[in-house]
């Protein structure tokens, strides 16, 4: 890939999130909050996936349009958890630290770690080792929600 599509493959990473954002209550409306969580995971895995089994530029700009349900849903997913799960009183502080938690720190450091491991292995392992461990995630939050 030359720099061009790096860059394209940039933007269509970052725009692909935009209108899952703004849909979020409309899904949330539609599938319930549980079920739009596990849209979220389930995409993150089927996106990890898919981009170990990419051969080409093209199919890998299209791959990262999942990264609207994945990410682009997940955003509002914490904002919409912290305030329907922390007394009113502290909504903005609980909004707060579950963005810079969740959606910042975990972000630098999963880099980070992937950067160092990426390092170790190929690249195409190092997206098999990323669903594995969101496949795992969502089993669990699969799991753990049953009743």
């Amino acid at each position: 890939a030359n720099s061009f599509h790096i860059g394209l493959a940039d933007f269509t990473y970052a725009i692909a999130e935009v209108p899952f954002m703004f849909l979020f209550a409309s899904f949330e409306k539609k599938l319930g909050f549980r079920n739009v969580l596990i849209l979220c995971l389930a995409s993150n895995v089927l996106q990890s996936v898919l981009m170990a089994q990419s051969h080409s530029v093209a199919a890998t700009i299209i791959i990262l349009l999942l990264q609207g349900p994945s990410f682009g849903l997940m955003v509002p997913c914490v904002q919409f958890f912290a305030s329907n799960n922390v007394d009113r009183r502290y909504i903005s502080t609980a909004q707060l630290f579950s963005t810079a938690v969740i959606l910042s720190a975990s972000i630098v450091a999963g880099n980070f770690v992937s950067g160092l491991l990426s390092a170790q292995m190929p690249l195409r392992a190092m997206f098999y080792w990323m669903a594995g461990i969101s496949s795992i995630g969502l089993i669990i939050y699969v799991l753990a929600g049953r009743k």
